[in-house]
């Protein structure tokens, strides 16, 4: 991210040149979203071939709506300067820029679009009285655009849109508003000033009428499509002109149209089964997936009673699951017509985690049951769609991984099986003041470690004449090419077979208590966990 100066603002942007001939100029307003991000980025904008210029809203210490600190107009004009020097660089009309903003955003692109009159402005479910709404929702942000916050004040800056958009309506620019009555700002922000808007040559009104549109962050979402077209023709020196139109369904039903039933999509009793993470964190395992029969609703937290199930040759375990609220489930598996598939998705009971501890070590197959509008379905072979994880769980190590056709979890002891011929040195070793040291090399022939992610080394330390573990701390690996003049499979990479401690410092020994321990340093690869005792006993005194 790249910054620009401008009296004594600061702002932070990112501009990306255009691949084409399409001489145009986008600048991306963002509505509320983490530092360093931005609307309509990434693989979103992929196919856009014009100039992008993505403007972070924060200054001084909070959001600004890209207009204003503390009751003056200094951000408006620093971002103006940036928008300015862009387009000059590009040797582009302002005829040839389009403002585009998301909620926030939204705001903040109308303001520039109108006051510096630009050619185009897309403005998605903006906000026009953004002091008074947020002297109600964000006061923070309240406190940022204003001085002293008087009702005064508050008034002025309400009057701010309003009074530009009564003022520019003899202009030229193409205006392409998307909001909802769904929205609950549409009656204060957007129905006020319609009559106004209708006072430009080129307006041109998307109101969505959707069930996939319940909220004022569904508006955003559910424009994203026809925001890229307009921005495509946009770009191609194409401008629209398609006056008021209803995106939806519940627009189509209005008119009298119809569309294919969900009657039928559930008639195939098709089950959706997708376990899209699996992380081991604590001891405990952390599912999140999707698993429910189409074409049935999934609107209430009891809709839907689910189990994940390990399954083993000895042993088999139910745990229970919780539901969570994730409405793009109901577009993502979108057939016919809407269904409510907002709480589809499941993770552990309260998303507290399963303690593996009560599983024996074992190598189990993960599983899903479900019980859904009155039937009940077990699936064993549940892909696992995000990485393989691994964790430790007592005296145990603990692994998901993926599988040709399924996803299994292997538990096994954290002191392993030993192989007979592994390469295996102690290079050195010390103990002092509640830390511990331990480094050499650990490889195994075949067992290749090219990258650092390719193997995981664990310290472990057993109470001398005891089956407990009193201790397992994760160390660090090091890169040391002459390992592979050492290892006799002279065709691969074993340069990370080298175990050591974080920056060779040690590491803390936290609850050992005085006594004699063996020691282990236990290695884990996609070949396997395989544990080497070393001779020495650790003695704490």
């Amino acid at each position: 991210m790249d910054t620009f100066t401008f009296k004594d603002q600061t702002i932070h942007y990112e501009h990306r040149k255009g691949t084409s001939d399409r001489r145009h100029l986008i600048v991306v307003f963002s509505g509320f979203r983490p530092r360093g991000t931005f609307d309509l980025h990434g693989e979103s904008s992929r196919n856009i071939k014009c100039d992008i210029l993505w403007i972070e809203d924060w200054f001084e210490k909070n959001h600004a709506y890209y207009i204003t600190t503390g009751g003056d107009l200094e951000v408006a004009e620093a971002v103006n300067a940036l928008i300015e020097e862009t387009r000059r660089k590009a040797q582009l009309e302002k005829n040839e820029c389009t403002m585009l903003g998301f909620s926030k955003g939204g705001t903040g692109a109308l303001y520039q679009a109108l006051a510096y009159e630009y050619g185009n402005v897309i403005a998605v479910a903006p906000r026009m009285n953004f002091a008074s709404a947020n002297r109600q929702r964000n006061l923070d942000v309240f406190e940022n655009i204003t001085s002293l916050g008087t009702d005064e004040e508050v008034e002025r800056l309400d009057r701010i849109l309003p009074n530009l958009l009564e003022e520019k309506s003899s202009s030229s620019i193409n205006i392409y508003l998307f909001s909802s009555q769904s929205d609950y700002q549409y009656a204060t922000e957007i129905e006020p000033y319609i009559s106004t808007y209708e006072q430009y040559g080129n307006f041109n009104y998307v109101q969505l009428n959707s069930p996939f549109v319940t909220d004022h962050i569904d508006v955003s979402r559910y424009s994203v499509p026809m925001v890229l077209s307009i921005l495509t023709a946009l770009a191609e020196r194409a401008k629209l002109r398609f006056g008021r139109i209803e995106s939806g369904d519940f627009a189509r039903a209005q008119e009298g149209l119809g569309a294919p039933s969900i009657d039928k999509v559930a008639l195939r009793n098709e089950s959706i089964f997708s376990l899209d993470s699996a992380s081991i964190a604590n001891g405990k395992l952390y599912p999140n997936g999707v698993a429910f029969i189409k074409g049935n609703q999934a609107l209430t937290y009891g809709s839907i009673q689910r189990w994940l199930i390990l399954r083993s040759k000895e042993n088999t375990k139910r745990f229970a699951l919780g539901s969570l609220n994730d409405r793009g489930l109901s577009s993502k598996y979108f057939e016919n017509e809407f269904c409510d598939y907002s709480k589809a998705r499941f993770a552990s009971m309260r998303q507290a985690g399963i303690d593996l501890a009560e599983i024996p070590d074992d190598v189990y197959e993960i599983g899903v049951a479900l019980k859904h509008a009155g039937q009940s379905l077990t699936q064993m072979s549940v892909e696992l769609i995000g990485q393989e994880s691994y964790g430790i769980s007592g005296d145990s190590i603990v692994e998901v991984k993926k599988t040709v056709t399924s996803t299994i979890l292997v538990k096994r002891p954290l002191i392993s099986e030993t192989i007979h011929d592994p390469l295996f040195s102690l290079v050195s070793t010390w103990s002092t003041e509640g830390r511990i040291h331990v480094e050499g090399i650990y490889a195994i022939a075949g067992q290749p470690t090219p990258e650092w992610s390719d193997i995981q080394y664990f310290l472990v330390l057993r109470k001398a004449g005891s089956k407990n573990i009193r201790f397992t701390g994760l160390l660090a690996k090091d890169h040391k090419p002459e390992i592979n003049n050492l290892v006799s499979d002279k065709y691969a990479d074993y340069s990370k077979s080298y175990y050591t401690t974080p920056k060779y410092l040690g590491i803390p020994l936290q609850g050992i208590g005085k006594g004699s321990y063996e020691m282990f340093i236990t290695r884990r690869t996609v070949g396997g966990v395989f544990t080497w005792k070393i001779e020495d006993l650790l003695v704490i005194d």
